[in-house]
């Protein structure tokens, strides 16, 4: 293996079903499934809290497939770091400006693999308004590289 992500994509594994997502500073390969709306939801990361003092957020920077379990309407989802987002679906934003409130959309059934931004902090979704509440669906798909 000669960099990261071979060593990433040689690392793929299943599911796993865990009652601890996270030991040891490792995200585990458990199934997180998670209610949505049409307000946002956001929900905060699993922490670990290490030996040497500090305090790490597991999933961040692993492989983790997000699956839009609404086979129906679509979904926007956002990762943000320090404190939740409260996402607007359908937010437009601009190239210099950005938005901190705009998804990146899901549609019906879809999974996406995403690896998590190294400062995430919270995981935040919302459906269009008239939706009928379904889930989403997150798994890390990366085992520990030893």
């Amino acid at each position: 293996m000669g960099n990261v992500a071979e060593t990433k994509a040689a690392s793929i594994a299943g599911p796993k079903a865990e009652a601890t997502r996270s030991t040891g500073g490792h995200p585990g390969n458990g199934t997180v499934r998670i209610a949505t709306s049409t307000t946002c939801v956001s929900n905060a990361l699993d922490t670990n809290a290490l030996t040497d003092g500090r305090t790490v957020v597991p999933l961040a920077g692993h492989f983790v497939d997000i699956q839009n379990e609404d086979l129906v309407n679509p979904l926007e989802v956002a990762f943000s770091a320090g404190a939740a987002a409260t996402l607007v679906y359908g937010q437009t934003g601009t190239f210099a400006a950005g938005s901190a409130v705009a998804g990146w959309r899901i549609q019906p059934g879809q999974t996406i693999p995403v690896i998590v931004p190294p400062d995430a902090t919270h995981f935040n979704h919302i459906q269009p308004a008239a939706s009928t509440a379904a889930t989403v669906a997150i798994r890390c798909s990366e085992l520990m590289v030893k």
